[in-house]
């Protein structure tokens, strides 16, 4: 489906698409509260994006973004722990520690704005 701005099927599939994501999350929640919840999710983003053209970027950025804030939260300061992450995340140890450098400036910068 192509995305028209003011297209009310759009709103209706994107609706579906979060109480869909939010059953999946929180499956132990009655059916009511997942959609009242996934129904606030959407009218938070509509309320902020509205009527703009956005850009929605592909899943695989949100996918990283949240491998690398998963790492820096496993991570124990141990080389063991570098080498374990490197293998299951099929990235070399260097990269690793760059994700978790970046992941550290990240935090500060974030802290220091707080």
């Amino acid at each position: 489906m192509a995305l028209g701005g003011s297209d009310p099927e759009f709103v209706a599939e994107f609706l579906d698409l979060s109480i869909a994501a939010v059953a999946a999350a929180a499956p132990e929640l009655p059916d009511a509260q997942r959609e009242s919840l996934a129904e606030r999710l959407m009218m938070a983003f509509l309320d902020q994006w509205g009527g703009c053209g956005v850009y929605i970027p592909k899943a695989s950025h949100l996918r990283k973004r949240l491998r690398d804030r998963a790492m820096w939260s496993a991570y124990d300061g141990r080389p063991e722990t570098i080498q374990r992450m490197a293998l299951e995340h099929g990235l070399s140890s260097i990269h690793v520690y760059r994700i978790l450098a970046q992941e550290r400036k990240r935090r500060k910068i974030r802290d220091s704005s707080a």
